[in-house]
């Protein structure tokens, strides 16, 4: 029995991924996915990691996931809006980009108002 519980494992998880160990990252990311599968910050953490590793398809998924269980999180929409530019699909980017805008997210509203975009 783990006595650890999903969110102990997602912060450390976060803790490998920073100290650059992704194997147990990723392993503790699935292990609080297992332990809570409706938690959206965990997608939302293993998405970021996905993307930091140059995995973009990967953490679309993870952040198609995190909207999905909660479509009010604009990180989720700002990130996804992200790795959509970094596959080359601009107009998914901006999209996003705008939802996560819409829903108050700064980084989002400062991008696009670089890019002469308004939400």
């Amino acid at each position: 029995m783990h006595l650890m519980g999903s969110q102990a494992y997602m912060d450390r998880g976060t803790a490998y991924l920073m100290l650059g160990n992704q194997r147990q990252a990723f392993g503790d990311y699935n292990k609080a996915i297992e332990l809570n599968p409706k938690y959206s910050g965990t997608y939302m953490d293993r998405g970021v990691a996905y993307d930091r590793l140059g995995n973009h398809k990967q953490a679309i998924t993870d952040f198609n996931k995190a909207i999905e269980l909660n479509p009010k999180i604009p990180e989720a929409y700002n990130n996804r809006g992200v790795a959509y530019g970094k596959v080359g699909n601009k107009s998914r980017e901006i999209d996003d980009r705008k939802k996560a805008a819409r829903l108050g997210h700064e980084p989002a509203q400062k991008f696009l108002r670089s890019q002469g975009i308004s939400w």
